[in-house]
């Protein structure tokens, strides 16, 4: 008897810090439920490198021997593995919190042939806030990320290159993409107030909104005033809810194991998208499209600083031209600091050069490294920051 496998998809994580961009940081693996169904429906899944790979079963005709059901998901975590994570990657993640990342082809964040997980970076608006190291896009997808901070009252377009950097047509990682995980009592907290009515919706296949109630309405009264209101979910299927109290609205994701194995991320892939949707699994004629979906992470930007023995080391320079040409301010106690925040790579920088009046030119100087960061402030804003101690 042959056994013939196609690929129904893969996810593959990457990273621009790392010269290939092949991220081989993460885990991944199914959640109980999954791994059940894979057996069941005759899948097989591999991690090789920086993909996860989902094999279906087929028959000659490549179609699948048994069919997946158009409401089945599988569900994957993603477990780190790189203590020093964080120090390269423009994350807002802190482990001890509940929050983790959730990715999902129900995102379809489509830039070009590229098939993305991750919600879609929102577009540019001028009446947000914009702390240093957020990303926004342009109408044309493009993606930039904030190197000085704008506001609704210090309106600064993504055209300024003062305080945006251009970061290409990717679809990066995200705060957006944040959700609060949590076991099957949910404490909602909310407005004071007596008297509560609290709905919850799932996933509409139809419109990609979670705007479907998935239970009844359950109107909670208390004798005293309450800012914390518990939301029970036990009879939910894992999985991410919209909750809404008073019109109020709260989205998370209810999974014990998600909670209590030390998880950095969720993974969906959801079967119900139309044939003629770029994330679906199956086209019309219901073979595995074998799709290719990308989890990308931003690398972090870091104020460079040098600091000399003495006052020999007159200048920091960068031998390449503009606009990738890095200038290097001098400052007091003989440390010489970028001008602007640099974006990280695992690939060494071998421009970078220091005049010495004893010695001359002295090239090419080591690269800040990743393993301890420090902060920085500059014209009252605070930056990231990594150094190095010359010999000179």
């Amino acid at each position: 008897m042959n056994l013939r496998y196609k690929i129904l998809f893969s996810i593959e994580v990457r990273h621009d810090y790392y010269t290939d961009t092949r991220c081989n940081d993460f885990e991944i693996s199914p959640s109980g439920e999954t791994a059940s169904v894979l057996k069941g429906q005759g899948m097989l899944f591999k991690m090789v490198g920086n993909k996860l790979i989902v094999l279906l079963r087929v028959d000659e005709s490549d179609k699948p021997l048994s069919d997946f059901s158009k409401s089945g998901k599988l569900t994957f975590f993603m477990k780190l593995t790189n203590p020093y994570f964080n120090n390269f990657t423009n994350l807002d993640y802190h482990p001890s919190e509940p929050r983790k990342y959730y990715f999902s082809n129900a995102n379809q964040s489509k830039v070009g042939s590229d098939l993305y997980l991750n919600s879609k970076i929102p577009v540019y608006n001028n009446t947000n806030d914009y702390p240093i190291g957020t990303l926004a896009s342009n109408v044309s997808d493009t993606v930039f990320e904030a190197i000085k901070p704008s506001s609704n009252s210090s309106k600064r377009p993504l055209t300024n290159k003062d305080y945006w950097m251009n970061r290409g047509k990717i679809q990066y990682v995200n705060s957006n993409d944040l959700v609060e995980v949590t076991p099957f009592v949910y404490l909602f907290n909310t407005i004071s107030d007596t008297d509560f009515t609290v709905n919850i919706y799932g996933l509409n296949p139809n419109t990609g909104a979670y705007d479907i109630q998935v239970t009844n309405t359950v109107n909670l009264s208390f004798s005293s005033f309450q800012t914390s209101v518990p939301v029970r979910l036990e009879k939910l299927p894992k999985g991410y809810y919209r909750i809404e109290i008073n019109g109020e609205s709260r989205y998370v994701y209810t999974d014990s194991d998600a909670v209590y194995n030390n998880i950095f991320g969720i993974i969906e892939i959801f079967n119900f998208l139309p044939a003629s949707n770029a994330f679906a699994l199956f086209n019309g004629s219901g073979t595995a499209n074998g799709s290719l979906f990308t989890i990308r992470f931003p690398n972090r930007l870091l104020i460079w600083k040098y600091i000399a023995r003495s006052n020999d080391v007159v200048s920091v320079s960068d031998s390449r031209p503009p606009p990738h040409k890095l200038s290097f301010i001098p400052q007091a106690g003989n440390e010489f600091v970028s001008a602007k925040p640099v974006p990280i790579s695992q690939k060494p920088l071998k421009t970078l050069s220091l005049e010495s009046t004893a010695l001359g030119n002295i090239s090419a100087i080591a690269n800040p490294g990743t393993d301890r960061l420090g902060t920085i402030e500059i014209d009252g804003d605070a930056y990231y920051s990594a150094e190095v101690h010359l010999n000179y």
